[in-house]
């Protein structure tokens, strides 16, 4: 009898569990599983954000337009994507290496060494 109660138990456990994080999925428009909710994803960024951009050599300040030209893309990226809702912030960095980041909760930061092989929005 002991035995039977505990794939029960499990069971049991697991659908409550499975009810209590479900979410919309924005993409997909699916009931998935969701572990954080929207406001952890956001402090989740915020925290990481700062030393994420240090540790890539920091903020690219030699050219304001540049930087306002990459959040007036990025703004209007955030308009029509699945998630317009989320604080979304766009900043370009020192680092020369040609890569970009994105963090949870909308944080997004581009290294001036992609910027260098863009040659349009597209």
């Amino acid at each position: 009898m002991q035995k039977r109660l505990i794939p029960f138990y499990a069971i049991t456990l697991a659908t409550v569990l499975s009810l209590v994080g479900c979410a919309v999925n924005s993409v997909t428009g699916k009931i998935e599983l969701s572990l954080i909710s929207p406001q952890q994803e956001i402090a989740m960024g915020e925290i990481q954000y700062q030393p994420s951009r240090q540790s890539q050599g920091g903020d690219y300040y030699l050219d304001p337009q540049l930087q306002a030209y990459v959040q007036t893309v990025g703004d209007w990226l955030a308009t029509v994507s699945d998630r317009p809702d989320l604080p979304y912030e766009f900043v370009v960095l020192k680092n020369s290496v040609p890569n970009a980041c994105a963090l949870p909760g909308g944080k997004i930061a581009i290294n001036r060494g992609l910027l260098s092989y863009l040659h349009d929005e597209s």
